[in-house]
Formats: C-alpha cells, structure tokens, sequence
C-alpha cells in the first residue's frame, strides 16, 4: 500500500480536470492514487475536502436533465411517464397481497402500469419480470421479501422498458433489486433488461438470508446500459449496496447508514456480465454516507459469468467516475474512497476521476 506525502495534505481545494488513458507505472502515482497488489486507490489527501459545505444541487433538478445511455431504446419512457403521455393496457393499482405479482410470457401482460400497491410477507420475489415491455412499477412497497429480490427481472426472459419509480422496499432475504443478463457465445446478449430505469427508490434491510456471502445486494443490475438515479439504500446489507455488472449510468443515489455483512463497498463495478453498446460506465453526483465501508470500487477485470477466456473483450472501457461525495472518514485503516484495479492500466481503457469529495482528516 502506498502512503499519501505531507505536501499533497495541504492541497485541500484542489480539483483534477484531467482526462488520461491509463498507462503503466503512471498509474501508481497519478491523481493521489497509489498501488499495491490489492489494487490502486485514491486516498484521504488527494481530491477535494468535504467540510460538510459540499453541495449535490444539481441531483434536485428534474431526472430528464441527466443523460441516458445513448444505445437504449427507450430514451422517453422516463419522459413520457412523468409527463402523462403513455397509455397502459393494464392498470393494476391500490391493492394487497402477500404472493408474487407475475408480470411474464404474456403480451397480455405488456403496457402495464403497477401503482400503490402493497406487497408484503411474500415466500418467493415480490414482483417477477419476464418477457414483457413497457411496464412501470410506481409508488409500491415491498417488504418482508422472500425468493430472490423484491422485484427480479428474470435470466430466462427479457424485458424492455421497465420504469421502477418511488418505491420502498425493506425487509428482504436476498436481493432489493435484480435485474439479470445472459450472452451467447459471442457476447450477443439472448437475454436483457433493456431501456432498465431505476429511479427516486428507497431500500433498506436486504441480504438478511444467512450464508449468501456476498452474493446479494441492494441493488444488483447485470443489464447493460441501465440508468440508476436518485435512489436510496441504507440498513443492513449482504454485499454492496449498488452492484453494477455492465455499462449504464448511477447516479445521485444516497448510501448511507449501512453495514455489509460481507465488508462490500458502497458501489461496486464488476465485471462478470457482457458490456453494453454505450461501453461506458458513469458514476456521478452520488452520495456515500458510511464509515466502514464507503468507497466507489473498480474491481480488477473478472472472466464473464460463463467462463469467457478473453478478460477484457466483455470489460467496460470508458469509466467516469465524478462529483461524488464521500461524508464520513473510514474508520479502518485503509484512508481509501476510490479504488481502481491495477489490471486497468491497460491502455485499452479510459478513466476519468475528477472533483470527487473525500472528508477531512483530523
């Protein structure tokens, strides 16, 4: 592990506007991040310090302003939702019940709209997705989830244009949120959760199953190109409180007041899924509030869930990591906020981190 100098210490207003390709040794002392075997991180005296004066103005501003990942299909859904411009077949609103609510295989099942209902002490999901398009969950709560998560988008269908917005889900065995994806041979995707917008949620309490390690998380979205914005995820959890296994967007989400069972960071990219057309993962204006575990993690490049020998063709190759702000001091002794892998010095990425803010150290 490397060790921060006294004079970067004193630099405490100092903002990185540079854009690189990693590259070889540089990447060991560059922008306050140093190296080890255990990866390359940036540390508590090397980007801007939060004096409890740091502002995320701009994630109050309506979602429509945020970008959407160019290749997905369904740019307006958000759009059209919020301003009352999609007709549903389906309504399904003000009601109870404690069993899966199946929305699958059926075309009779597309163009659905899920409104203020309560779904609570179920065995198995909360809400399962498969085969269907154009549905919007909205102002639902989920609680004392069985199965797999509150609501799943399946591995052995597809969806495309899902809008999950305001809802609650606490109190769940495995997962909040999971949304799966599966290639084929040659990394074209057989099934996807295209056009995934995941907005204005609050998650708390999930991995609660005993033994999962790790392997379940607040939010786990293996979709590519998905759009993750303005969420909350606190309590406990079993892994990380954002899982992203593609490419796609996360951004003004809160992660606060959590402990991960399994000493997972807060937000993590890991690479085991096949990355989407954008090739681009943003993470931006997100809000970590958490002492053991608050850090925004670039694990080192895995092989894809299927065995997959090449360990960077299925890779994300653009990452923007910006204006996140990071409130409390670790309480371990690692001092890091950001931590990329070191395998990502190939030259075949691109890394931009810039006008994060990390806490002051006393």
């Amino acid at each position: 592990r490397g060790h921060s100098s006294s004079s970067t210490a004193q630099h405490s207003t100092a903002h990185h506007h540079h854009r690189y390709h990693i590259m070889g040794a540089l990447l060991c002392r560059l922008l306050g991040f140093f190296c080890s075997n255990s990866g390359c991180r940036l540390v508590a005296d090397s980007s801007i310090w939060y004096n409890g004066a740091a502002s995320l103005d701009s994630c109050t501003e309506s979602p429509l302003m945020m970008a959407i990942p160019s290749s997905s299909s369904s740019s307006s859904l958000l759009s059209d939702y919020l301003n009352n411009r999609i007709v549903f077949d389906t309504v399904l609103e003000n009601f109870e019940q404690t069993e899966t609510l199946y929305l699958v295989d059926s075309d009779t099942n597309n163009n659905t709209l899920v409104r203020n209902c309560y779904i609570h002490d179920t065995d198995l999901d909360g809400i399962l997705l498969r085969n269907v398009q154009n549905i919007v969950v909205v102002n639902c709560t989920l609680e004392n989830i069985g199965g797999s998560a509150a609501i799943r988008g399946s591995a052995e269908g597809s969806t495309r244009n899902v809008l999950l917005y305001n809802n609650t889900i606490r109190n769940v065995q495995q997962n909040g949120l999971s949304f799966a994806q599966r290639v084929d041979s040659d990394g074209v995707a057989v099934v996807d959760q295209v056009g995934l917008y995941i907005v204005g949620n609050d998650i708390s309490n999930t991995g609660l199953r005993v033994g999962s390690n790790g392997l379940t998380h607040g939010m786990y979205v293996q979709a590519q190109d998905f759009f993750i914005y303005n969420n909350t995820i606190s309590g406990i959890r079993n892994g990380n409180g954002i899982s992203v296994r593609s490419s796609g967007v996360v951004s003004c989400n809160v992660v606060k007041d959590g402990t991960s069972k399994s000493d997972k960071p807060s937000i993590r990219y890991y690479s085991d899924h096949q990355v989407g057309p954008s090739n681009r993962l943003i993470v931006t204006k997100n809000l970590i509030d958490e002492e053991e575990h608050g850090m925004i993690d670039l694990y080192p490049p895995a092989e894809r869930y299927d065995g997959e020998e090449d360990r960077l063709d299925h890779v994300v190759k653009e990452f923007e990591i910006t204006n996140n702000v990071f409130v409390k001091p670790r309480d371990d002794d690692e001092e890091e906020y950001i931590r990329v892998g070191c395998e990502y010095e190939e030259n075949v990425f691109t890394l931009v981190i810039q006008d994060n803010t990390i806490p002051t150290t006393v």
